[in-house]
């Protein structure tokens, strides 16, 4: 009995912390949705939604080549390997993007010319 209730606690704690890392996830997506809505020019902010929509459709094709790696080098080392990969291409995007790094000042200064 202390076993089951070790893994049920254990189960608990990781539906939580999933939990906690779905409304992130929203929380992002919702963002990024909005300062599309609002930086992108009225003759391509079709063509910005369209391409929201379909990197989300996208997604499930990314599960292939990790689901391959995970195999063959071990589920710990993959997901190690992945987020390093993720936090790189953002420390680039950053590096490279002036737009990106001007981006809070831009939405303020367009929330404050619409107020």
């Amino acid at each position: 009995l202390p076993q089951i209730l070790q893994i049920f606690l254990y189960t608990m704690v990781l539906m939580v912390l999933l939990l906690g890392a779905n409304l992130f996830a929203d929380i992002a997506q919702t963002m990024n949705n909005t300062v599309v809505q609002l930086l992108a020019h009225n003759e391509v902010r079709g063509r910005m939604s369209s391409m929201l929509m379909l990197s989300m459709g996208l997604t499930p094709l990314a599960v292939l080549p990790v689901a391959f790696a995970a195999e063959r080098f071990g589920v710990a080392k993959t997901m190690f390997t992945a987020c390093l990969l993720i936090l790189l291409i953002f420390i680039a995007f950053w590096v490279f993007s002036p737009t990106l790094r001007r981006l809070d000042k831009q939405m303020r200064e367009q929330q404050d010319a619409s107020s």
